[in-house]
């Protein structure tokens, strides 16, 4: 977004944004549904040389491709938790979670109210904490033998 925001100020453009109802017929609304669409089959994203932009002292870059203007904490984190989640998944102890994953047979957002369900009180209490160990554990055929046995 700087460097958009950038572009913007030293062009001296006016930027208005307007909200089109999808579908609607409107001609420009049409246009930018297809260049949208046709663009998720190029190999190579649009960039922006972010070298020439004066008020950016450094930019980084995420695999020498993808330049990170906003929040470089958020960004990382994001890819951060992405990479647990993919490890997680890949894990070889739930191979037949992602077997029912790819199958569309887990319904993710009705797994993750079960698991957050709470009725410990506060989401920091222990109680609630063993709770969802207790949860994932059991869904993924964790338990130790002691455990499942009481």
């Amino acid at each position: 977004m700087g460097s958009l925001h950038h572009i913007i100020k030293t062009l001296k453009l006016e930027v208005t944004l307007t909200k089109i109802k999808a579908h609607s017929g409107n001609t420009f609304n049409e246009i930018a549904d297809a260049l949208a669409k046709s663009g998720r089959f190029e190999l190579s994203a649009t960039s922006i040389a972010h070298n020439h932009i004066p008020t950016q002292t450094a930019t980084l870059l995420w695999d020498d491709k993808i330049p990170l203007d906003k929040d470089v904490r958020k960004c990382v984190d994001k890819i951060i938790s992405y990479k647990r989640i993919d490890n997680h998944l890949n894990h070889q102890e739930l191979s037949d979670i992602q077997q029912a994953t790819k199958r569309n047979m887990i319904n993710w957002a009705l797994t993750a109210k079960w698991l957050n369900h709470n009725t410990y009180g506060p989401s920091t209490s222990t109680s609630h904490s063993k709770d969802v160990t207790w949860k994932i554990k059991t869904s993924t055929n964790t338990l130790s033998t002691l455990d499942i046995l009481n």
